[in-house]
């Protein structure tokens, strides 16, 4: 995709006002802001409500990995540094 190419599910976003457009950037951000403030298993990666601000929907939602995998994926975050307070950078 270039960069004056959109996708077909984000065609509504050509027909928005000026308006609507930051609204949908506020609503974007708030949920970005609500899953960088999360916390624990909040942090695995089933996230419907930040899926939900999305204007396509998934039905049926994504399939589970196998536990292990699952565990594996989760855990990601904690190895690499990252906390409840955010990650660790190397600066």
């Amino acid at each position: 995709m270039t960069e004056n190419t959109s996708s077909a599910s984000d065609a509504d976003i050509e027909t928005m006002t000026r308006e609507a457009l930051i609204a949908e950037a506020q609503k974007l951000r708030r949920g970005i802001r609500e899953h960088r403030d999360c916390s624990g298993h909040d942090l695995c990666w089933h996230h419907p409500a930040l899926w939900g601000l999305l204007p396509e929907k998934t039905d049926p939602p994504p399939t589970v990995p196998d536990w292990p995998e699952f565990l594996s994926g989760c855990a990601l975050p904690s190895i690499a540094g990252c906390t409840g307070g955010g990650c660790a950078k190397d600066e």
